[in-house]
């Protein structure tokens, strides 16, 4: 497991420990249950990683939401909708594209 630590405005808000590397990483809000929205990371491994803004900045501990693996290799890009912040869209290595609701 690697420990990635999440920066935020020069301060270290929490450390994340996961099975492979960033390759993009977006902040949105999928729905009202979370007030400070979801942070998605794009994963080397191809697995869309979901977690928490509220548990992550309280670093209340269980802060993962989520973890979807639709692609056969590494997700190399996220993007939420600009005018639906609900939708996710995700980009593979291998030409795959992919969607979260």
């Amino acid at each position: 497991m690697l420990n990635r630590t999440v920066k935020l405005n020069e301060a270290w808000i929490t450390n994340l420990y996961l099975a492979g590397r960033f390759y993009d990483i977006g902040w949105g809000r999928l729905g009202n249950d979370k007030p400070r929205g979801i942070i998605a990371g794009a994963l080397e491994n191809g697995s869309l990683d979901l977690w928490s803004a509220d548990a992550l900045l309280s670093n209340s501990g269980d802060s993962l939401i989520s973890q979807t693996k639709k692609h056969t290799g590494a997700i190399k890009s996220l993007q939420f909708n600009p005018f639906k912040s609900e939708l996710l869209a995700t980009a593979g290595e291998k030409g795959e594209v992919s969607d979260a609701a």
